[in-house]
């Protein structure tokens, strides 16, 4: 079956899940939930925006600085476009888009996309990370347990196998023939950033956990703001876990598969089944309200 074959499938499996979920809970009851929002959603969502795409824009400045210098605010452009066309755009074409703008800046594709790789790939290993802290946290069995172990046991050997020289010689073996013909500089910048620059990476890590943590204080303020009762802890490691579910390539950029993990997660708090679609379909909305604005500026306007 061909790439375009399965995008189609994962959109339609994502609208399915979603229009089950709403009928399950009821279209009308969800379509008064969302439209009683407090206008104070505005601003909430207004400085979410601004620290996400500053947090970001640091991100890549710090991954970009060994390799070439450009202007934190370029990059904050470069990534906003960037997140703009991964939202609307099905696949991954977004996350690695970036390499495109980048290769603007004095940078081979190759290099930028060697650093949406390893940005990608930090986001990831943190998300993993939060994951499982909430599994323990929620539901402390030895399974689960046993479970994280060994996914730590298999995450310090691929560590390994990225920051040795016989690992690095064996993964390098892999990428010519697919990946160097293609985007030139991309292993030399790969493993330039894991041997010589680990503060970095390091550093990186530090900010996802802030960007992560600016959207998961956006959606504790929505749920305030429809009157949930629910702790700002709970939101967290609930999230997490919703944020983990999502990388199961089961629907384009989780649609569907987000919503309703959220509904089984938060109801277990309490917390109305309209409610909690309310929320994140608001938050969704807003997303993909924004991503066109950017877009239709930067391919529109600055044209």
């Amino acid at each position: 079956m061909n790439k375009h074959a399965v995008r189609i499938l994962r959109t339609l499996a994502g609208v399915a899940i979603l229009a089950a979920l709403l009928y399950f809970v009821g279209l009308e009851e969800v379509f008064s939930t969302l439209t009683s929002v407090d206008s104070t959603v505005a601003p909430i969502m207004a400085v979410y925006y601004v620290v996400f795409f500053f947090i970001a824009a640091f991100t890549y400045k710090m991954l970009t600085s060994p390799i070439a210098t450009i202007g934190f605010f370029r990059l904050m452009k470069h990534y906003a476009v960037s997140w703009s066309i991964g939202m609307l755009l099905p696949g991954r074409v977004g996350d690695l888009s970036i390499a495109y703008f980048l290769s603007k800046e004095k940078m081979s594709i190759g290099q930028g996309a060697a650093l949406a790789v390893l940005e990608k790939a930090i986001t990831v290993a943190i998300l993993l990370g939060l994951g499982a802290l909430s599994l323990l946290v929620l539901y402390p069995t030895i399974q689960v347990l046993i479970a994280i172990f060994a996914a730590g046991i298999v995450g310090l050997i691929l560590l390994g196998l990225m920051i040795s020289k016989k690992g690095q010689s064996i993964i390098r073996g892999f990428l010519p023939g697919f990946i160097e013909k293609k985007i030139a500089g991309f292993q030399d910048a790969l493993f330039m950033m894991i041997e010589k620059h680990p503060i970095t990476l390091v550093l990186v890590g530090i900010a996802t956990v802030f960007r992560w943590g600016a959207s998961i204080t956006a959606i504790f303020l929505i749920f305030q703001m429809y009157g949930a009762d629910i702790s700002y802890v709970t939101v967290l490691l609930f999230q997490a876990l919703i944020l983990l579910i999502t990388l199961v390539p089961i629907s384009i950029n989780g649609l569907g598969v987000r919503e309703t993990s959220a509904v089984l997660l938060f109801s277990q708090a309490g917390v109305p089944e309209a409610v909690t679609v309310s929320v994140y379909l608001l938050f969704a909305l807003i997303n993909y309200i924004l991503a066109g604005i950017l877009l239709f500026i930067h391919f529109v306007l600055e044209k």
